[in-house]
Parts: C-alpha cells; structure tokens; sequence
C-alpha cells in the first residue's frame, strides 16, 4: 500500500540509503574477499561482493525466457539435480558470512589490557619493585596485590557482561529459514535452505520466510514484510510484472530474510548467500570499523594527563632526593611511591560497576547493551533521529483539513443528522466535493476489515460458530467507522473512514467502476512508487471514462492545465498558483499529511476495444502516454497523526 505525503519516509529513502551503502562498498579494498563458514574454500572466488551489483542487477527485467537459460533451470520441472549439485560446488552454501571474531581468550585479554588496565598493571608492577627494592615495609606488596586484583576482577566483570549480550546479539542473525521447498528434476521436495542454489525454484506459503533473493513465476495475492531489510512494516505485493527500473522498487522480486505475511506464491532463485542484497547490506556493516566512544576518548585523554603528571613528579623528586644526598634505593622507592599515588586504582572499578548497574535498568526496559562504554554514550547524545509515523505518532491517520474551491476549510467529523450537516464548513453536494470525494475513494485500494478472527471460529461446532458470526456482525453494526479496523494503507484507510457517513464505500466503488478485463487479467490501476510518488487509475463515471490521480501536491499540480472551482474547470492562472502555494504551505507548516486529487476525461476514441489500455512507458521512455493528457486540479487532503502516549513528555525530557 502506498504512503503519498511528501513527509513520509518511503522506500525511496531506504533506496537512496542502499545507493550509499554501495558508494561505501566501492570504497571498501579492491578485491577483499569473504569465503562462506559453512564450507571453507568453496565459494570464495564467488564471494567478491561487487559494490555495482545493484546498478547492474537485471534479473528482474529480462524476459523469463532468457533468465531460465542463464540459470540453467526450467520454469515447471525446476534444475536437474546434478546440475544444483554442481552450482554449490561453485558457488557455496546459501548462508550469510560473519565476521571472522576473536577467540574467547583474546576478548578476555582485551578486557584486561585496556589503556586504563595497564595503567594500573603498571602501577602494580611498580609497587612489586618497590617492595622487591625495599622489603622491610611492606605496604608496597599489599598495595600491588589490592591493584592486580581491581584490574582482574573487573576485567572478568565486563567480560561476562559482553559475553553475555554478545550471545543474545548472535540469536538475532538467523534470517535463514532451515527449510525451504523446492523442484528440481520436477519433483516437489524439502531440502535445508542453506542448499539452495541460482535456478532453483522454490515454493512460499504464508508465513515462509524468503529463503534468498528470487525471481517471482507465480503469485497468489502474495504479500511480503520487508521491514527486515527496509525497516517499514507496510505489506508489498509481489507479482510477476517488473514495475520499476529499480530492484528494491519492483514488485516481481522478493529478497533473503523479508517475510511472507499473505498469500503464496512460487520463485526463482537469482542470488544467494552473500550476494542477496541483505548479505551486501551485512558485508557493508561488518567492513565498518568502529570508533572510539566518547568515554573511551576521555579515559584515554586523562590517562595521558595523569601518567604526565605521575611521571613528572616522580622523577622531580627523585632528581631533588640525589641533589640533598639520599640514597638511590630510598630515592627509587620514594619516586616510585609518588608515581603509584597518582593513579587512581579505584577508578576502574567505579566506572565498570556504574556502567554495568546502568546496563542492567536498561535491559528490564528491553535495550540490550552490546558495548559497556555505549552506555555513556547515549548520554552524550545530542541528537535523535526518529521515524514519525508509527514510533512517534499512532498511525491512525484522520482527515483533518481539505482545500478546494480556492478555500481552506477544517474537516470534522459528519454524522447522518441533517442538524450537524448544516453547521459542517464543507457541503457534500457541492459540484467540487463530490468530484474530490470519488476521486478519493475510487483512486484507493484500501477496504473495511469485517473477517472474523480465526481464533474465535476454532474448536467451535457448527451452532457455536453461527452465534460468533451473528455476535460479530452485531458488534460491527455498534462499532463507529472510525475505529473500524481496515486493509490497507493508513493514509487510504483515513480517507474510506471520512467518506463513509457520506456514502456506502462499495456504492460509491460501484457507481464509478474501475476499467478491467478478467479475462486478460488487466485492472486499470498505476500503483504508487517512490519515483512518481502518484497513483491513478481508470473509471466509468456516468458514462464517461475518466482517470483519477492522487499522490505528492507538488507532482499532481504539475501535471495539471486547469482547477475546478464550483464544478467548472478553469485554466491555472497565478492567482490560482498564489492559492495553491498558500494552502499547501500552511497545511505543510502544521505537520499534516497532504495529498493532492486530480482527473481528465478520456475521449471514447482513446478507449481500447478490450479495455486495456498502455499503462506502461513505451521503450527508452520514463513517462507512460495515458498521464501526458492535461489534468484539471480537485483540491487537496490532509490528513494528521495523533502522537503517541507520552511523547510530549520524552521529547520535552530530551
């Protein structure tokens, strides 16, 4: 489902960061190679990652023809067994690459050789001389005994404390499934996930998570979860239409590690392991070096200063001891003495067992902390960026203003009685309103939720299963439509819920059908992308064929010739542009939502005999004919997002 606002971070932003990722990748040591764990020595001439790869990846664009005979596969009957047996020879397992890590003994020594560590392992290395030097008192012995000992203890303290998140880190990287269904040699089997190849083709049912990067050859309503890779949680359709240039755009590939939340549907295999655009993503992330944290840069800046000062003093002394005639040994020790006073043993131990104590609150608030030092870091935090919809506000979008006619009008709730219809800013027999309102509701996907839950139908009997039906339909009639739960968008599924007192959703659909022929399986609807950021499609409007649009204000309005005003259209004058930009600008300044409504008739002699019309761009064009006619302008919808419990309150706390 599409998000339109121009506010709204969309895939297009998470394209943009992948363009970066590759830029990164670039960058990155000609030639550096990752070999798969799961098979040392194979696959590693395989498993150069090419930053390039998303620029030159065209699996999805070629016909399937093609694509079948690069891959050696065939679309019904799958790969020949021996020829997959072949291919993981050559290419290796279907797994992701970590990290080459240290051995559990070295993270031990890293935790006791710490900058400060050694500081106080010098220090007691001091204290043992001066002692071995002058044994008749022996608070130097105590002293380095009291100083091993701080650094031993909390270095075990924070090596636990990592070990432990570190353990909890590694359940979180198993994104492959440990099955997946398969055809090869056209048999139907289950083989482990990690076997499979490029050509396989693979079967997903609802629920399976995408075993590698696949080409779609069938789907049934099939609907995929990319938050894993995006971080949006929004449902994408997936069919066998390449629909976009872009391979993180189009709706004919799934990727490694998304989810199939709806339908089911049957792929290809075109990438695997480390080649899959989640294993670039981790190979990017993994080849990132780490810098110091804020705390780390602080010790490491004090340690120098005290060790100065220690050192300085230490040796002053000593030099001022010779010159008044005391003995070397005494001077020695002395000196020593001095230098062990200046570090501050108990330091370490303060800073490991705060940081720790901290660590701990915030793991009972579900923060897992990888790094003790990262602790200190979120309290140098100047900055947070925060996705808005959905984390900071509710996602329960509303209709909270429309602009049309030239006026900017509040929109709030309609209710059936005539009474509160008058005291409305806005008429919904106005001429404009109802051209805006169909537009709205017909240009929309988004529908009413009236399913019962499937765990209220389960281990009922027959009689039982009737009265949950009848309870359900009786709690519907009682429940307002706008806490009515809805299948779509949240932007759509606000505008259904505005338009609804006005009118019967399906009515208005039915009065104002969408243009399709089932028997070519072709529906008159140019979805929304992150490119042209707009949706239209096609309708019979009492009699007349019409194309609606909706999307971004600034990329309707372009598009437009003329704006209707009291149901007449009228050419685009600079008044009217002044109007616009002063509607858009001010509905933009209160955080709303905005979408702008567009239509243009279409002539009968431009109407295909079979209803199917071109709605793609012709070859080496980027703009599909149908939407180069002129648009006259509807008006404009914004919508708003009620923020989130307590929100107010941490963002005033930051």
């Amino acid at each position: 489902m599409a998000d339109y606002g121009a506010d709204r971070k969309t895939s297009s932003a998470i394209a943009s960061m992948t363009a970066e990722i590759k830029q990164e990748m670039k960058n990155q040591e000609a030639g550096a190679k990752m070999g798969h764990n799961a098979k040392p020595g194979k696959g590693s001439k395989n498993s150069n990652l090419k930053a390039e790869a998303f620029r030159t990846m065209d699996e999805h664009k070629i016909p399937m023809e093609e694509l079948l005979t690069r891959l050696k596969s065939d679309q019904a009957n799958g790969m020949e067994e021996a020829t997959a047996n072949k291919r993981l020879e050559e290419d290796g397992f279907n797994v992701l690459t970590e990290k080459e890590g240290l051995p559990w003994y070295c993270l031990f020594l890293k935790e006791m050789t710490g900058l400060f560590s050694l500081l106080l392992w010098f220090g007691s290395f001091l204290c043992f001389i001066g002692y071995g030097l002058d044994s008749s008192d022996p608070a130097n012995l105590y002293l380095g005994i009291v100083l091993a000992a701080v650094v031993f203890i909390t270095g075990c303290f924070s090596y636990y404390q990592e070990s432990k998140s570190a353990a909890i880190m590694a359940g979180f990287k198993n994104f492959v499934p440990p099955k997946c269904k398969v055809i090869r040699s056209g048999k139907n089997q289950e083989i482990p996930a990690s076997n499979l190849v490029r050509g396989d083709v693979v079967v997903i049912n609802m629920g399976d998570r995408i075993p590698a990067d696949i080409r779609i050859l069938f789907s049934d309503d099939m609907k995929v979860d990319n938050s894993s890779l995006t971080g949006e949680a929004d449902l994408l359709e997936r069919n066998i239409e390449c629909t976009n240039e872009n391979a993180l755009e189009t709706e004919n590939l799934a990727f490694f590690g998304t989810l199939c939340k709806e339908g089911t549907g049957k792929g290809i295999v075109i990438k695997t392991g480390d080649q899959t655009v989640m294993g670039q993503i981790a190979y990017t992330a993994q080849s990132e070096e780490s810098d110091d944290t804020p705390l780390n840069k602080e010790i490491k800046r004090f340690i120098k200063i005290i060790s100065s000062v220690a050192f300085f003093l230490g040796i002053t002394f000593f030099i001022f001891g010779i010159i008044f005639g005391y003995g070397v040994i005494t001077n020695l020790v002395f000196a020593i003495g001095i230098i062990v006073a200046n570090v501050p043993e108990g330091l370490l131990a303060t800073v490991t067992v705060s940081l720790s104590l901290t660590a701990k609150r915030m793991a009972k608030k579900y923060v897992l902390v990888k790094n003790l030092e990262a602790v200190e870091t979120l309290g140098s935090t100047s900055c947070i960026c925060s996705d808005k919809t959905g984390t900071l506000t509710q996602n329960k979008m509303t209709v909270a203003h429309l602009w049309y006619n030239g006026e900017l009008v509040e929109a709030p709730e309609w209710s059936k009685s005539a009474e509160d219809e008058r005291k409305l800013p806005y008429k919904r027999t106005d001429a404009t309103f109802a051209v805006l309102h169909r537009c709205a509701i017909c240009c929309n996907v988004a529908d009413f939720d009236d399913s019962i839950p499937s765990e209220r139908l389960e281990g009922k009997t027959d009689a039982e299963k009737e009265k949950v039906i009848a309870a359900h339909k009786e709690e519907l009639a009682n429940t307002d439509w706008n806490h009515r739960k809805t299948v779509g968008d949240a932007s759509e599924s606000a505008l259904i819920k505005f338009y609804r007192y006005m009118e019967d959703l399906k009515d208005t659909r039915t009065n104002t059908p969408i243009i399709q022929n089932e028997d070519k399986g072709f529906v008159a609807r140019i979805p929304f992308n992150s490119q042209n950021k707009f949706a239209a499609s096609i309708h019979k409007d009492n009699g007349k064929t019409v194309l609606f649009m909706k999307g971004a204000p600034e990329r309707v309005w372009q598009r437009c010739t003329h704006v209707l005003s009291n149901g007449s259209s009228q050419p685009i004058t600079d008044e009217w542009r002044k109007k616009y930009d002063e509607a858009n600008n001010t509905l933009g300044q209160r955080g709303e939502r905005v979408l702008g409504f567009a239509y243009t008739e279409i002539p009968q002699s431009e109407v295909p005999k079979d209803n199917v019309f071109e709605l793609k761009p012709p070859k080496g064009k980027t703009d599909i004919p149908i939407l180069q006619r002129p648009l006259t302008f509807c008006g404009l919808i914004a919508l708003q997002d009620p923020p989130r419990v307590g929100v107010k309150e941490a963002v005033d706390t930051c």
